[in-house]
C-alpha cells in the first residue's frame, strides 16, 4: 500500500476547502478566523479513503494571496495536487501562482477539479475547460485529467474519486530508506498523553520506541505513539 500526501492548489473561494469536505467530511477551517472571514489562512489536514481501499493524507491550503507562504510551506512536502479552478471563473492569479510554485517544487501529477458547474451552462464549461487545457500545456502539464464537479449536488464526485484513484500508481513514493525525516506541520498537547506533532514523513522510517532529534534545539524525543489516519500504527 502507498503512503502519498495529496495537496490542494488554486485561486481564493474557487472551492478548494468546501471540495475536501465534500471528499472526506472534514472541515479543515478549524480556526475561528477562518470561520469569521470564510477564507482558509492556515493549512488545513484531512484523509480520504479511496474506492479500492487506499487511503491518501491531505494537506489543504490557502488561496488568498497574503498567505501565499502557507501555502508554499504545505505544498513542500505534498507528492500529487488537486487543482480546483471555479468554472465561473476561471483561471485568475493565484491559479497561475500556484502552478509556478507546483512547478518549482517538481511536483508532475495534476488532477484538475472544475468546481462550480451548477453556476454555469455547458457552453461555460466546455470554454472553461479549454482555457485550463491551454493554461497547463504550455507550463508542460499534458493530459492531465480536468473533472466537472459540483460540491453542492455532488455532480462529478465519483469521477473525481475514480481519477484520484486513477493516478495515485503513477506517483512515485517517498524513500523509505535512509535517515527518518518528518516535516512537522502542526503541535499541540493532549493531556494525559503529553506532546503530539503531525507532519508528513519525507524520508525513512520510525518506530515506537525510537529516540529522534528535533531540529534545529536538537532535544531528544522519545516516540510513545504513532498514528495514520487515526488509526494506532507501530
Amino acid at each position: 500500500m502507498k503512503h502519498l500526501i495529496m495537496g490542494t492548489a488554486g485561486h481564493i473561494d474557487h472551492g478548494k476547502t468546501t471540495l475536501i469536505k465534500t471528499l472526506t467530511n472534514i472541515d479543515c477551517d478549524t480556526h475561528k478566523e477562518e470561520k469569521e472571514r470564510k477564507i482558509t489562512i492556515n493549512l488545513g489536514f484531512a484523509h480520504l479513503t479511496l474506492p479500492n481501499g487506499n487511503t491518501i493524507g491531505i494537506v489543504d491550503v490557502p488561496g488568498h494571496k497574503n498567505f501565499i507562504h502557507t501555502m508554499v510551506s504545505g505544498a513542500a512536502g505534498i507528492d500529487f495536487v488537486l487543482f480546483t479552478i471555479a468554472a465561473d471563473s476561471g483561471v485568475m492569479p493565484q491559479t497561475i501562482e500556484h502552478l509556478n510554485i507546483i512547478k518549482a517544487l517538481g511536483i508532475k501529477e495534476i488532477i484538475v477539479a472544475l468546481s462550480k458547474i451548477d453556476l454555469v451552462d455547458e457552453d461555460t464549461i466546455t470554454l472553461a475547460k479549454e482555457e485550463i487545457r491551454d493554461l497547463f500545456d504550455k507550463n508542460n502539464f499534458r493530459n492531465i485529467p480536468i473533472v466537472p464537479i459540483s460540491s453542492i449536488n455532488k455532480k462529478g464526485i465519483p469521477e473525481l474519486l475514480k481519477s484520484i484513484e486513477n493516478i495515485s500508481p503513477q506517483v512515485k513514493e517517498k524513500n523509505n530508506n535512509g535517515i527518518f525525516r518528518m516535516y512537522i506541520d502542526r503541535v499541540f498537547t493532549i493531556a494525559g498523553h503529553g506532546s503530539v506533532a503531525t507532519g508528513s514523513v519525507l524520508s525513512g522510517k520510525a518506530n515506537i520506541g525510537d529516540t529522534l532529534f528535533l531540529l534545529p534545539s536538537q532535544k531528544k524525543l522519545r516516540i510513545k505513539n504513532i498514528q495514520r489516519h487515526g488509526e494506532n500504527v507501530t
